[in-house]
């Protein structure tokens, strides 16, 4: 009998889905008003506009993300 092994497959994610991921599971939590606008860096006045109030850098295969907020505070 022939034990055949399966590899895991592989699955990409774009920059705007993960953006799109980002922005609904933030804007879900209770007191997040808002995206602030993303401080201008360098790198940014060199680069295609970004995604609204997120920072997203994608490097050996992990995903870093900047989360700027506008939040809603009741005292």
């Amino acid at each position: 009998m022939t034990k055949t092994v399966e590899t895991p497959g592989k699955t990409t994610l774009t920059p705007e889905v993960i953006y799109t991921i980002t922005k609904m599971s933030v804007l879900a939590v209770e007191g997040v008003h808002s995206f602030a606008k993303v401080p201008p860096t360098i790198e940014s006045l060199f680069k295609s506009p970004g995604f609204e109030g997120i920072n997203l850098a994608m490097e050996d295969g992990l995903v870093y993300l900047d989360v700027f907020l506008n939040i809603f505070l009741l005292l």
